[in-house]
Parts: structure tokens; sequence; C-alpha cells
């Protein structure tokens, strides 16, 4: 019986192929598109946590406004829970490129316009090349994973961070690039800051085009350099920010609450016990500190004041070389006027004479030209000696200033070792009455001895005897030696600066002595061309005897215009030669200059940003400094990653449940059409003894078999094509390695459950309904259903104007309402798909056209970076000069700033930029500010800001916000009245009028940015010519058009547009599924009926026809209720994706209707004329066939 009951299920499957394919089709789609998209977050959250774990990336991060020192580690070393900490010090400032021609550098335009910033990360050499080569040092935190050449191996060379959005293309390897500070000079922190680009390298630390803040520029940190730990100066002995990794954090998943809550609590006992730290590093740094910054402060005046002298030395003889070239320029044209002159007036005597004359002309002639050659001689050696001589002076001068400057780091190092010294002994005579109260000590005593040789020793002893005087002298100890720690390593700067002044001192020695020896020569070719000049006279002279002792009368008017040509031509060409000496001499002279203020700039540079940092510590100390404590969810990257990853998850929830509902809704009818054809077997079996349980057992093997295969098939594929096409999608966002992908056991036994559990779940419920008749009933054919007057008999106008075959079509799609509406709303399940999929590409595409279009929100064509703030447009001369330019419509000067926005009422913190318009007047005519239709104003009383910041902070017109960014080295924060809310669609603003901004902070804005309109017949052409023209005027960073920043964010939105076409493939797959399953069971359902209109003399077309009708009829109504459907999903849908940064819109467009209209219509040709085939196997004999 078993084997016969196997074999009957078995002829089942091969009668109804076509149906057993489509639920295998069916289940397959939905278990894979089930497993596929719930698959997406884990794979997404284990992949960056292998990634996370693999490269060490820190769990919690330190800065302070007055620097993390290695002795302040200690206690954070100490704790159970940190695995490891490492300090890492940092420079931000601007990134310039070497032009193609090699002569000058030039900034770099980031993406969003602003002039690209650059941080500069020192990196262990030793310890990355080891992680290559297979080794763990817990030590070694944010590895790096070198993507392509090498690391450093010196200090000119560096590495660059990838990022495929947001690294230029002029930060490739083998380019040449420069990094200045603003407002700082990176001098004082980088002992090079000329670097070659050698590799490339992925961080943890930055898996995001956002990059972070900064106090450079616009606030926006655009990039990442790694240079060698070497090539940080001594100076800079504090770390910028430290990175502590956990121990066991690996039981805590990344982007877990698990491991946000065991964070949380290593975090606040960092915070607490950070306050004791930072107090007793600020007493250690300010004693002597107000003395320094004196110091230092008359060292730049002194510096100014000789830097300036040499300067301006500089300068005159420059322009004592201006006036040289001009005066040159006139002595030449007069030169080659004589000449001529004198050409014309020797020729005219000389046609005179005869021949006997003219031959004593030409011999007195060759002596002449001796003398004249000795006189243009001596003036070139004299020139040649002129400019030995100076450059001599130059020398001697730049080398006297090299040994003040070696003298005076002589001078530091002693001071320093007699520092030391004093500490050392009072340190000995402290630890050998380390037990002894400091009372008894006498330290007063002690500090009066030291007052002259070590006034802040001194210092630091009264502080304790009057602070610890009930102490003993091992307390006191610790505070010693900490200063001692000082003094050695302000030796080892001052070792560092006298190793670089004698240097310095060693080279200008030997310019000078180069230059000596070049002057010896030129003084010994100047008395030889003396020489060979006087006796040339001498030999004239005789010649000139000789002919007047022979009787031969010379017309000393001829010879002597004869010689004044001569001498013209000679004095022409020395007067030439001289003239182009005096053009390379203000060559070099102008090189010269600009080096020397640019050295100058340098040296002052390094001097003022110690003498900035150090007031700005001092105030940082009295302000009350402290510790930030950071987690991972404080890096962009991260944070952005994980909400994308949850986005997925959310979609996971709406996609794959609404396509679960319809394959199930279409599995349910298949199975049902089954057993009502099978009824009459249903019977028999049952007559013949079998059990309830038995027959639908048949019909649960024949569904659990096509759903398991559907799920096999579906599975497999979901796990890996899902993720893996999702992921790389999203991989133009992040920089993160390829997906791992993993078979989830949970999704996999889930998927079984829902697929196998409604397909078996259906054939069950289909059989329950038909075994509850008795064998008698059942081995009948269901009698047919009453019939009945359709609605649409009423309407008498109507019905009697239909033909038979309107009517009869009409009858039988009402007469099973069950099949109308079935057929009705799966062909709307899969419209509704295909539109939601549709509309959510159409969200993502609008935001260009919403931002950036005719009617969008940014107005205008170019941006212009500006070098220095300017306070207007009318007292600004580089805004005149742009404004000049051929291209240049209209503009408006702006202020932008980069910053953290958020409020009270949310724990959103969001990068914001603040938009200063400094006429805000003209501000709509740049940037659109309307919100759901309506303009909004902007006025003094505070700010508009955009909606999704708005949004995000919990913010309505009336509240207020608070922004944050850095000044200097302190975090500055502002509260904000917001009066207005408008429409922006990527990014957040905060729009602010000038006289709101400078209520606000206290200070006017300095605009650093120009906002331009261009023609709209601008071609390529016209805009590269009006970017070159705008950049070389000086004082400008750079310019970006509207275009190129339309074409990075294309990039952003295509990660986004690949999600929305599997969507529509997979919704586009289960309709024509749907469509095809449903009109088979039409047919097979009505299979007598069809073959009784063959015998009664239809053609095949109109037996075709006959069905055609009722499925475009139940098409058409699928279409709209889908539409509508589709309308209401979409919302679902754009409501769970969520991105920071950009803001979608639910608008559909109308292609997007006519779209899924048409692609289920095409569908359904498709699947119609498949069918027609189908129609015409049908043999009349069915008809003829007894239905008992």
């Amino acid at each position: 019986m078993s084997k016969a009951y196997f074999t009957d299920t078995l002829r089942s499957v091969k009668k109804t192929l076509s149906r057993f394919i489509s639920i295998v089709a069916i289940v397959a789609l939905g278990s894979g598109l089930f497993v596929g998209f719930n698959a997406v977050y884990p794979d997404m959250r284990d992949t960056a946590a292998n990634y996370y774990n693999k490269y060490n990336l820190m769990d919690i991060r330190l800065q302070s406004y007055i620097g993390i020192y290695e002795d302040d580690l200690k206690e954070i070393r100490e704790l159970p829970e940190v695995k490891a900490v490492q300090g890492e010090k940092f420079a931000d400032g601007f990134v310039q490129t070497l032009s193609k021609d090699g002569e000058e550098y030039k900034g770099i335009v980031d993406i969003d316009g602003s002039e690209l910033t650059l941080r500069v990360l020192g990196l262990d050499v030793s310890k990355a090349k080891a992680f290559d080569n297979g080794e763990n040092d817990i030590n070694y935190i944010n590895r790096l994973k070198l993507i392509e050449g090498r690391y450093p191996e010196n200090t000119h060379e560096c590495v660059v961070t990838c990022s495929s959005l947001s690294t230029p293309e002029e930060l490739k390897i083998g380019n040449k690039i420069k990094v200045v500070g603003d407002g700082e000079e990176m001098s004082y922190y980088l002992k090079e800051t000329e670097f070659e680009i050698v590799g490339v390298v992925l961080s943890p630390y930055w898996v995001s085009y956002e990059r972070g803040t900064t106090t450079a520029g616009s606030g926006k940190l655009g990039d990442f350099i790694y240079v060698s730990d070497e090539c940080f100066n001594a100076n800079i002995s504090y770390y910028s920010e430290v990175y502590v990794t956990l121990n066991n954090p690996e039981k805590y998943e990344a982007y877990t609450d698990e491991y946000e809550k065991y964070v949380d609590g290593v975090q606040e006992k960092i915070l607490s016990m950070s306050d004791s730290i930072v107090k007793r590093r600020g007493a250690i740094l300010e004693v002597g500190l107000t003395s320094k910054i004196l110091k230092a402060g008359e060292e730049i005046k002194s510096a100014e004041s000789v830097i300036n002298t040499q300067l301006d030395e500089g300068r005159n003889k420059l322009e004592e070389l201006y006036g040289l070239e001009k005066t040159g320029e006139q002595q030449l044209k007069d030169a080659q006027a004589e000449m001529e002159k004198q050409y014309n007036a020797a020729q005219a005597e000389i046609d005179s004479g005869s021949d006997e004359y003219v031959a004593a002309v030409t011999e007195y002639n060759v002596k002449a030209q001796a003398v004249t050659e000795g006189n243009a001689e001596l003036l070139k050696r004299q020139s040649e000696y002129d400019t030995n001589r100076a450059a001599a002076d130059d020398a001697n001068s730049q080398l006297e200033s090299a040994n003040v400057q070696l003298t005076l780091a002589a001078a530091e190092i002693t001071a320093a070792k007699k520092m030391i010294q004093a500490t050392e002994t009072t340190l000995a005579t402290l630890k050998e009455n380390q037990n002894v109260a400091i009372g008894d000590l006498d330290l007063n005593g002690m500090a009066d001895r030291l007052e002259e040789t070590n006034p802040e020793l001194a210092k630091t002893l009264r502080s304790l005897a009057s602070l610890t005087a009930q102490g003993t002298a091992a307390e006191a100890i610790v505070e010693v030696e900490t200063l001692l720690d000082q003094y050695t390593t302000e030796l080892a700067v001052a070792e560092e600066k006298y190793r670089a002044s004698k240097a310095e001192y060693d080279q200008k020695k030997a310019e000078y002595d180069a230059a000596d020896a070049q002057l010896k020569s030129a003084d010994a070719q100047l008395k030889a061309a003396k020489a060979q000049l006087s006796s040339a006279e001498k030999q004239l002279a005789a010649y000139k005897t000789k002919l007047d002792e022979s009787g031969l009368t010379l017309k000393l008017g001829a010879i002597e215009a004869q010689t004044k040509y001569n001498q013209a031509q000679i004095t022409l060409a020395t007067k030439t030669q001289q003239y182009q000496n005096i053009k390379a001499l203000i060559v070099s002279a102008e090189k010269k200059l600009k080096d020397a203020e640019a050295e100058a700039e340098a040296k002052l540079g390094t001097a003022k940003t110690e003498y900035n940092k150090g007031v700005a510590l001092i105030e940082n100390i009295k302000n009350g400094a402290f510790w930030f404590v950071y987690d991972r969810n404080d890096s962009p990257g991260y944070t952005g990653y994980g909400q994308v990853a949850e986005n997925m998850q959310k979609l996971a929830y709406i996609f794959p449940t609404f396509f679960f509902i319809v394959s199930t809704l279409i599995c349910l009818t298949t199975m049902t059409r089954m057993v009502e054809e099978e009824r009459t077997q249903l019977g028999t079996l049952k007559a013949l003894g079998y059990s309830n349980k038995m027959i639908v057992g048949k019909y649960i093997l024949y569904a659990g078999t096509a759903s398991l295969f559907g799920v096999i098939i579906g599975v497999s594929a979901g796990f890996y094509v899902f993720p893996k096409a999702i992921f790389s999608a999203w991989q133009i966002m992040y920089d993160i390695p390829d997906l791992v992908i993993h078979y989830i056991p949970v999704y996999i036994v889930l998927g079984i459950i829902l697929s196998v559990g409604t397909t078996v779940g259906a054939a069950l419920l289909a059989c329950r309904s038909e075994l509850v008749s008795v064998p008698a009933v059942l081995m009948r054919p269901k009698p047919p259903k009453e019939g009945k007057r359709v609605f649409l008999e009423n309407i008498k106008f109507i019905w009697n104007r239909m033909n038979f075959t309107s009517k009869v079509t009409a009858r039988n799609l009402f007469r099973n309402k069950k099949r109308f509406f079935v057929t009705v709303l799966g062909i709307a399940g899969c419209t509704a798909l295909m539109l939601a999929a549709f509309g959510l590409q159409d969200s993502i595409s609008s935001v260009i056209e919403n931002q950036y279009g005719e009617n969008g929100v940014a107005q205008y064509d170019l941006q212009v970076v500006l070098k220095r703030g300017q306070s207007s447009s009318q007292d600004s001369e580089i805004v005149s000069k742009v404004n000049s330019l051929n291209g240049i419509e209209s503009s408006m000067l702006g202020y932008l700033k980069v910053c953290t926005g958020f409020s009270d009422r949310s724990d959103e913190r969001l990068e914001v930029d603040v938009l200063v318009s400094e006429s805000p007047e003209t501000l709509p005519q740049f940037v659109n500010l309307v919100h759901k239709g309506k303009t909004v104003s902007l006025t003094d009383d505070g700010a508009i800001i955009t909606s999704k910041f708005a949004k995000k902070t919990n913010t309505k017109v009336g509240d207020s916000i608070k922004v944050t960014w850095l000044e200097g080295s302190r975090t500055v924060e502002y509260t904000i009245p917001v009066t207005g809310i408008v429409d922006n669609y990527t990014f957040h603003y905060v729009y602010l009028t000038p006289t709101c901004y400078a209520n606000i902070t206290g200070s006017a804005p300095t605009y650093n940015y120009l906002f331009c309109h261009t023609p709209d017949n601008f071609t390529a052409d016209d805009k590269n010519a009006l970017e070159t023209q705008i950049n070389d005027i000086d004082g400008i960073n750079g310019t970006v058009y509207t275009s190129v920043v339309i074409d990075n964010f294309k990039n952003i939105i295509n990660s986004l547009n690949l999600v929305t076409i599997i969507l529509i493939f997979a919704a586009m797959a289960l309709a024509f599924v749907v469509l095809y399953n449903l009109n088979n069971i039409n047919i097979n359902e009505r299979i007598r009926e069809l073959a009784t209109l063959k015998v009664l003399g239809f053609y095949d077309g109109e037996v075709s026809a006959y069905i055609y009708r009722e499925n475009v009829f139940l098409t058409v109504i699928g279409i709209i209720l889908g539409l509508v459907l589709g309308v209401f999903l979409n919302f679902a849908i754009i409501g769970v994706i969520d991105i920071d940064t950009v803001t979608f819109s639910t608008d559909l467009k109308p292609l997007s209707f006519v779209i899924s209209a048409a692609l289920t219509l095409l569908f359904a040709v498709i699947v119609n004329l498949a069918m027609h085939f189908k129609l015409k196997k049908i043999s009349m004999v069915e008809s003829l066939k007894s239905v008992e």
C-alpha cells in the first residue's frame, strides 16, 4: 500500500507538473527574499565586527584640551577591563599638491566645495610591518590594511587612507603633497611638511566617506595621511588622543546593546578618575608656563625685528635692481642709437680717404679694437666682481645670523643641563629623607637657594611646602620627578634645536666659503683685465707715434669716428650683457626674497604657534580642563554603517512579509484547486477504507515536496545573492572588506517553517473542507452553484447593450467570487510590490533634483573657497576680481562653518553646516528657503533650520537648538532660537543673518565662501576657462561647480539604486509566477467548460478570447487596486529607511505608476499567449465524458 501511495503521489506530480513547478518557484522567491533580506543585517554586522576585531579598532577614545601625557595613562592601564592603551599624535591643516610643472603647490577642493583639510597622524611603521607579517601585537590599535604600495621608510614619505568617494584624485601614489596650517605653523608639529605618497591604506577607525570635524578650515575633516612617528618634533611630548581597547569585548558583538552597556561602564570609570589626573597634569604644566609665555613673546618681538630688518634689506636690494633694470634698458637704447650714429660717420670718412690712408686706418683700428675689447673685458669682470661681492656679503650676513642661532641653542642646552643638575640634586636630597616630614626639610630654604638657578623648581618647592606640610618627602618626590621629566624633555628639544642650528650653520659656512672663493677668483680676473687693457692702450699709443714719425698724416676725425663706432659696438654688447645680468639678478633676488619671506614666516609661525599654544593652555587650565571620553559611536563611519544595517533589517520586516502574504495566498488557491479536481479520487479512496489521515497525507506530501524544493533553492540562493548584492552597493559609501556570508540556522528553520507550513497548511485546509463529506457525495462531482443574477443585470441600459460573449464574461467573473478576489488580490499584490520598488527608486533619484534641480534648494552654480576671511564684499579686492570675470553673473558672500548640532529634546548629535549670508535679502536667489511650498523668511531673531535636522532633534518653530564647534583648542557651545524650518534633501543646514550670528557668538562673521551664478548656456570649456581664471587670483583656495557636487552625490545615490533594482526584479519575478499560476488554475478549473465550447463550434481563437476577456478585466481591476496599495506600501518603506544626511521624498512619479501597470499588463499578455497553446490542446472528447 505504501508503494502504491507514493506512486500515486508521483503520478499527480507528473500530471500537474506546471502547478508543481509554480509552487516551487513561488516558495523559492518567498523564502529566498525572506532569508536574504533578514541575513543582510547580521551579515553586515558580523562582517564589520570581524573587521574591527582583526584590525583592533579602539573601544574608547580619550581627548583633552591640555593634551594627554604618558604618565597620565598609568591608572587607565591598571583597570581590569583595559587590554591596551595607545597614544596618538596628529596635526590638522590644509593639503596642497605639487602642480604638474613642479613649480608650486596648490590647494585641493573637497566634494562639498570647501578647501580639503587633512589630518597627519603618526604611525609606528615597525608595528605595521610586523602585523602584515602575521604578528598580533595588542598594543597596535586601529591597525592599517595596506591596499597598495608600501609603508613610509623615512620622514619624507606618507601613506593616505582610501575612500572611493572622498579621497581626491590628487592623493595618489607617487604624488607629492604639502601640509600647511590654518593659522598655525605645521613645522611646530612636524619635522617635514612635504611628503611623497608611497602607499594607500584602510583604517577601521574611518570606514565612511565622512571623516569627522577639525579646527582647520570650514570644520569638515577631508582625509588622513600617516607619517612615521619620527616625523613629529620632540616638543610634541603629549598625545592628541588616546585609544583604549577592552578585555574580551569579542563576547559582545559590535552594534549590540550588550556591547554598548559594557563600554559605557568602562567609560564611567575612566571619566570618574580623570578629574584628579587632569588637575595633577594642569598643576605640573602651569609651573613656569607664564614666564615661558612672556619669554616667548619677547623672543617673537625680537625675532620679528631682526627678520623685518633682513626682509627690508632684501626688498631694498630688489628695488635697487628694479631701478638698474630700468636704467639699463634706457642705456641699451642709447647705446644702440650711438652705435648707428658712429657707424654712419665712420663710413663717410673712410669712403673719402685714399688706399694708403684706409690701410693705415684699418691697422690703427685693429689696435683701437684691442683697447675697446680690453675696456669691455674690464667692464664684464667688474660686473662679475660686484655680483660676487654682493653674494659674499649676503652669505656672510646669513652665516653671522646662523652663528647667533647656534650660540642661543648652545645657551639653552647649558641652561637646561643646569636646571636638570639642580633638580637631580634636590631629588637626591628628598630621596635620602623620604620618610622625613616635609615641615622638617626646610623646603623654603632650599627654594631660596635655587631662586636664581632654577626658579621653576623653587616655585614647586614652595608650593609643596605650603600644600603638603604635614606629609613626608615621598609625596614631594613625585612632583619633583615630574619636573625632572619636563626638564629632560626640554633638554631633548634644545639639543634637537642645536643640531638643527649646527646643520644650518655648517650649510651657511659652506655657502660663504664658496662665495668667498668665487669673489677671490673674480678679483684675480678683474686685475688681469686691467693689465690687458693697459697693454692694449700702450700698443695703440706706440703705433700712433710711429705713423706720425713716418710722415703719414692721419685724419684724426675719421680715425676717431671709426674708433667710436667700434667702441659703440662693444658698448652695446656690454650693455646688453649687463642688462641680461641684471634681469637674472632680479629673478634670483625675487626668489631669494620669496624664500626668505617663507622661511621667516615659518620661523615666526613656529614661535607664534608655540606662544599661542601656551596661552591657550593657561586659559584651558584656568577654565577647568577635563577629558573627553568617547566610544565608537562618536565615529561617523561606525554609527552610519550601523544605521544602514538596521535600515536593511527594517526593510526586511516589510518587503518579504508582503511578499509572503501574496505567495501564501497563491499557494492556498493552488492546493485548493488541486483537491477539488481530485474530489472523486478522494471519495474512492475513502470508500476503499483509507483513513482521512492517509488521504490528506498524499497532498501534504505533494505540497511539502514542492515547498521543500523551493526552500532549498530559495535559501541557497537567498543567503548569498541578496546580502552580496546589497552589501556591494553600500561598499560605495563604506570602506569595509568583502562580506562574510553566514548561513544562519534560525533563518533556515524559519524559512522552512513559513514556506512549507503555509503550503502544507493550505493543502490541509483544502482537504479538511472536502473530507467532511461521505464517500458517496465525494464520488460525485460538486454540483454547480445555483445560477444568480449578477449585479450588472439590474442596470438595464448597460446590460441590454452588451453582446452575448460580454454577458457570459460578466457572469463568469462574478459567479465564482472566491476566484475573482484571489486573482484580483494576487495581481494587486504584485503590482503594489513593483510600485513600491519603483517608488523607492523615485524617492532616491529625486534627492538630486529636489536639491540641485531647476526649482531645487541650491540655486547657485559655483562655489569659490576663499583663503582668508573677508569682512564684506565691498571692501574685498578678491570678490571684486571674481565678479569682474566674464561668466560671473552675480555672487553672494557667505560664511560656512561645519559644527555639531543637537537639542535637549533628542539624543541625536548631527554634523551641521552653519551658513551666514552677508546680505540675507539675496539669500533666496542662491538658496531656496521653502517649506511645503511656502517661502520662509530669514530674520535677525533666530535661525532657519532644515527639516531633517528638525525631525532628528525633535525641534519645532519657537524651540531652540544648540551648536558646538572648535575655536582654537576649546569647544564652544551656542544656543540658537528657531524661527523657521525649510525643506532640504542633502546634509543639514542652519541659516543665520550676520546680525543674529554676531548676537549669538559675540563677533561678526568673516566670510570664507563666494556663491556664484553662471550663464545657463555655459559649456564645459567655458567652465574650465573660468575656473582657471578664478584659481589664478591670489587668495583663492579653489572652486567647485554644483555639477561636480551632483556627480559626486550620484555615486552615493547609485548605491541605494542597486538595492531598489534588486527589489524591482524580485517583484517582477513574483508577478510573472503569480499570473501564470492563476491563469493555469483558471483553465484547469474550467477544462470541461472550455471543451464544451469547442464541441459547440468555437474556434481556438474564440475560446482563447473567452478566457482573455476575463483575464484582462481581472488584471485591470488588480492593477488599480495594486497601485493604491503600492502608495501605502511605499510610504511604509520610506518610513523605515533613514539616512542621516539624506531626506527622501514620498512623491511617486507618474511614470512609476505607468511602468508598474505596464509590466503587469505585459506579464498578463505573455501568460495569455502561453495559455493559448494550452487551450489549443484541450480535447473535445473531455466534454463528452461522463461526469459520474
